[in-house]
């Protein structure tokens, strides 16, 4: 800092005087800043989120939606104060853990219920599971596509093991409940009417899921005549074709293995026509596919 025609005693003192000076008005606008923000919170519009001894189903929908995009339990009122002040509102009360845990479990029951009474109407049902493992736990999902393509999600279950009679026992288990909660509604149960909807099977071509769908046909096949009407009067050949169900396998597995093999064929031949430096470190062949199927994907 230069002061033109400042003696260099005054100018060094004027420089001083700034220097203190500077944080002073620093620490005079972040207590401004602070007093505002004091004022705007006591001036805050409170918003009833808690009457007749329940939250409101607005904040039920908003509980909904932020545990639909993966926030946990925890943090669920924590996020919802943050985004009120942010909005410069807040509210009278926030979930807690205990109380977001019970909003959850009404979801569930919620999603049955739409499954209850969706499931039955539909005409082609198709079942589709697939398991995993977590942290030394087999997790198994299965769900019902209708007509439409539309998915129907029955449920993440734990499993023993991946054996067909597990996984039969699994999917027994998540059609009792939507029993359960249709009896609690003095509706009859429904688990018969959506096996009769199911017609089609698909899954990869593991000898457990093969397994699997031969004892769920035959499973179904004991339900059908308390559901279809005049079963007994039915020919063997009709019987036979509302017995049998329509298998199909998957075949992304068998294609991914091959794609990674061919990809790695040819990442060696490129090595060898480089002298060990190819361009890329992926293979050219494989770049080239890649960029075809995207413009296909924009074409069709």
């Amino acid at each position: 800092m230069k002061y033109i025609g400042l003696p260099c005693r005054q100018e060094s003192h004027l420089v001083n005087i700034v220097c203190q000076k500077w944080p002073l008005e620093c620490a005079s606008s972040n207590l401004n800043y602070l007093k505002e923000s004091e004022a705007l919170r006591e001036s805050d519009k409170i918003i009833v989120t808690f009457s007749q001894n329940r939250f409101t189903p607005a904040v039920q929908k908003c509980v909904y939606e932020l545990l639909e995009h993966n926030v946990s339990q925890e943090h669920i009122g924590s996020v919802m104060k943050a985004c009120f002040q942010c909005a410069g509102v807040t509210a009278d009360r926030f979930p807690s853990r205990p109380t977001v845990n019970n909003i959850n479990i009404q979801r569930l029951s919620l999603a049955q219920a739409q499954l209850k009474e969706s499931l039955p109407s539909k005409q082609h049902l198709t079942v589709e599971s697939d398991e995993t493992t977590k942290y030394y736990h087999k997790l198994m999902t299965q769900s019902l596509r209708d007509e439409e393509g539309q998915p129907h999600l029955l449920g993440l279950r734990e499993i023993p093991s991946k054996s067909a009679i597990d996984t039969l026992d699994v999917f027994k288990e998540a059609l009792s409940d939507l029993d359960t909660l249709a009896m609690s509604g003095n509706v009859s149960p429904v688990s018969a009417e959506i096996i009769y909807r199911i017609k089609n099977t698909m899954s990869d071509r593991a000898a457990t899921e093969e397994k699997f769908y031969d004892i769920l046909e035959e499973f179904r096949s004991g339900v059908l005549p308390k559901v279809v009407d005049n079963w007994d009067n039915l020919d063997s050949n009709v019987k036979a074709g509302i017995t049998r169900l329509n298998n199909f396998w998957c075949g992304l597995h068998t294609l991914v293995h091959a794609a990674e093999s061919v990809n790695a064929t040819c990442i060696e031949v490129e090595n060898a026509i480089f002298d060990g430096k190819p361009p890329i470190s992926d293979s050219t062949f494989h770049k080239v596919l890649k960029h075809e199927c995207q413009i296909l994907s924009m074409v069709c």
